[in-house]
C-alpha cells in the first residue's frame, strides 16, 4: 500500500536498520552501555501500552504517551502532558490516531484548500491511513471488531480520498489489501514467523510468544521444508528467552 502515498519499503526505518553490533541490538560491545542513550530519547507508543523486551529494559522510564486500542496495561504516565495518552477500545488503533490527528490535519488542509497538490497529498496519506481500517474490521463486517471510531475514522478518509479520486471504490481497494497482505511466498521462512510476532511476559519470569501465519501448513511444506520449520521453531525459545512459543496458521 506503500505506493499509493508514494513510498518505497526503503523509506522506512526499522530496528533492523539500526547499526548495532549482533550481541545486543541496542548496546554497545565496549562499556555494555545503551547506543540510544535513555536520557536522550521520548518515546510515543501506537498500537501497544507497554514497551516489551529489550526495549522496555532500557527506555520504558521514557515513555511519553500512546495511543493504542488493547487492554490497559497501566505502563504509560497517566499524566503526558502536551503528548497524547489515549487507550480506548476501537477495530483499529489506527481509528484512534485518526481521530486524535484530525483537528490539526483540518488546520493545516484549511491553510492550503485552494492547493490541487496539497489534496493530493492528504489523499495519499488517507488511502494509507484507510487500509489498516478496513483490515483490522475486516472492511466492516464484523460488528464486535467494529466501533463508531472505526466509522467515523472510515468516513473522514473516504472524504479525503474523493476529493481527488471520483468514484473511489473501497471494496475494491479492500480486495487489494487482503490480497497483498497474505502474499508472503517470497518471504524466507524466519520472516515469515516473525512477521506478524508478538511476545509479552506472563507473570515475573515466564515469556510468551506468537507467531501468527496467514497461510496453512502445506503452504508451509511446499515453500520450505518442514525439518526447516521445525528447527527454527525449537531455536526460537533459545534466541528470544521465551518459555514456549505457538504458530497460529
Amino acid at each position: 500500500m506503500l505506493k499509493y502515498a508514494d513510498l518505497k519499503i526503503s523509506d522506512l526505518i526499522t530496528l533492523s536498520d539500526l547499526p548495532l553490533p549482533s550481541t545486543s541490538i541496542f548496546t554497545s560491545t565496549q562499556n555494555n552501555t545503551p547506543r540510544l542513550r535513555p536520557e536522550k530519547t521520548s518515546w510515543i507508543l501506537v498500537d501497544h501500552n507497554a514497551l516489551q523486551g529489550e526495549l522496555g529494559k532500557l527506555y520504558s522510564n521514557h515513555v511519553r504517551g500512546c495511543i493504542d486500542h488493547h487492554e490497559e496495561e497501566n505502563s504509560v504516565p497517566k499524566e503526558t502532558g502536551d503528548e497524547p495518552r489515549i487507550v480506548r477500545k476501537s477495530g483499529s488503533c489506527a481509528s484512534l490516531i485518526v481521530e486524535y490527528c484530525k483537528q490539526a490535519w483540518d488546520d493545516l488542509a484549511a491553510e492550503s484548500a485552494s492547493s490541487e497538490e496539497v489534496k493530493k497529498w492528504d489523499a495519499e496519506i488517507a488511502r494509507l491511513a484507510l487500509a489498516p481500517v478496513l483490515i483490522d474490521t475486516t472492511n466492516f463486517t464484523v460488528e464486535t471488531r467494529t466501533t463508531d471510531s472505526d466509522r467515523d475514522a472510515a468516513a473522514y478518509l473516504r472524504a479525503r480520498i474523493s476529493a481527488v479520486e471520483e468514484g473511489f471504490n473501497q471494496d475494491g481497494y479492500f480486495d487489494e489489501i487482503t490480497k497483498a497482505k497474505v502474499n508472503i511466498g517470497g518471504l524466507s521462512l524466519k520472516d515469515i514467523l516473525r512477521k506478524d510476532y508478538k511476545q509479552w511476559k506472563d507473570g515475573e519470569k515466564v515469556n510468551l510468544g506468537v507467531s501468527c501465519v496467514v497461510k496453512d501448513l502445506e503452504f508451509m511444506v511446499r515453500i520450505h521444508n518442514v525439518p526447516s520449520l521445525q528447527h527454527i521453531v525449537s531455536k526460537s525459545p533459545k534466541v528470544r528467552k521465551i518459555r514456549s512459543r505457538t504458530v497460529l496458521m
